[in-house]
C-alpha cells in the first residue's frame, strides 16, 4: 500500500492515491505526523477496509477540503457614571472569529461517490466588543442650560447707579414668583441655606471646580447631598433676602472664583422670557 499526499494553494486540499507499494511520508514530514493528524484528519487510523466504498472502489481518490466560517462577536454593554447620561465610548472593538470545517470527498473516475464532514476546529476566538455607556442622569454634561425663564435685568460686573462696592458676581434673571428653577447642569447640591443676601438659596456642585449658585428662590425642592440631573426641577423664583422683586440670581464659580455666567457658559439667547 503506498499513501501519496498532494497539497494545493489557498484552501487545503490534499489527495491520497490508494495503490501498491510503500508507504510515503510527504504530507507527515511537511507537518509532523502529529500534527497534521490532530489539526485536519486522522489519516494514519485510516485501514485499507475501513469504508465500503474505498474497497469497492480500488482507484478511488481521498479529497480533503477545509471551509471557513465567521463567528460574529457579541456586544456587552457596561454602566459607566463618569459618562454623559445616554452617551457610548466603545472601549474594546469587537473581532470575529473563525471556524474551520474539513470534508472529506472520495471520488472515482472524475465521479464524486461521496464528501462528509470530518473535523470542525475553531481557528479564531472572536473578540467581544465592549461598549461603555452613561447610565446617571447627574452627571454633568459640561454644557449648562438657563436655570430658568424670564428676563436678564442684569448682567456681571459693576452696575451704574449703584456704586462701585455694589458688584455683582452673577446675573439675575426676572419673572414671576413661583417661576421654576432647575439645575443648569447635573451634580450634587452643596449648599441650602438662608442668608440675609441671598436669602434662600442653593449650590451645586459639578466637578472639576466647577460650581453654579441660585439665590432669592421662594422655596426649595433638595436636599444638601441629593444628585440632581440637568433641567431637574430645585426649586421656585421669589423675592427672599435682598432682591426688590421675583428673581433669580446665578452665579458660576470656579475654583472657589466668581466669574461671568455669560462668559462661555451660557448664551443671552438660551435665556428665554415666556410669551
Amino acid at each position: 500500500m503506498f499513501i501519496k499526499f498532494l497539497m494545493s494553494v489557498g484552501a487545503i486540499s490534499l489527495a491520497l492515491f490508494i495503490g501498491m507499494g510503500t508507504a510515503s511520508t510527504g504530507m507527515s514530514e511537511m507537518f509532523g505526523k502529529e500534527e497534521f493528524a490532530d489539526r485536519y484528519v486522522n489519516v494514519y487510523e485510516l485501514k485499507e477496509d475501513s469504508d465500503p466504498i474505498k474497497t469497492e472502489h480500488p482507484d478511488v481518490v481521498i479529497a480533503y477540503e477545509t471551509e471557513t466560517e465567521e463567528i460574529g462577536f457579541e456586544t456587552v454593554y457596561i454602566p459607566d457614571p463618569t459618562l454623559v447620561y445616554g452617551k457610548q465610548e466603545i472601549k474594546t472593538q469587537g473581532e470575529n472569529g473563525r471556524i474551520v470545517y474539513t470534508y472529506e470527498t472520495l471520488t472515482s473516475g472524475g465521479k464524486q461517490l461521496s464528501r462528509k464532514l470530518v473535523s470542525e476546529i475553531t481557528d479564531k476566538e472572536p473578540i467581544n466588543q465592549v461598549v461603555h455607556y452613561g447610565n446617571d442622569p447627574t452627571t454633568p454634561y459640561g454644557e449648562m442650560i438657563s436655570p430658568t425663564l424670564g428676563k436678564l435685568t442684569s448682567c456681571y460686573g459693576y452696575r451704574p447707579g449703584v456704586g462701585a462696592s455694589n458688584y455683582h458676581y452673577g446675573i439675575d434673571i426676572a419673572w414671576r414668583r413661583g417661576t421654576e428653577v432647575v439645575a443648569a447642569d447635573g451634580g450634587v447640591v452643596t449648599v441650602r441655606k438662608s442668608i440675609e443676601s441671598f436669602g434662600l438659596y442653593l449650590c451645586i456642585d459639578h466637578g472639576n471646580g466647577l460650581v453654579t449658585l441660585y439665590a432669592h428662590l421662594d422655596s426649595a425642592t433638595v436636599k444638601v447631598g441629593q444628585r440632581v440631573a440637568r433641567g431637574e426641577l430645585i426649586g421656585y423664583m421669589g423675592d427672599s433676602g435682598n432682591a426688590t422683586a421675583p428673581c433669580l440670581h446665578f452665579e458660576v464659580r470656579l475654583n472657589g472664583k466668581r466669574i461671568d455666567p455669560l462668559d462661555g457658559y451660557l448664551d443671552k439667547k438660551d435665556i428665554v422670557t415666556p410669551d
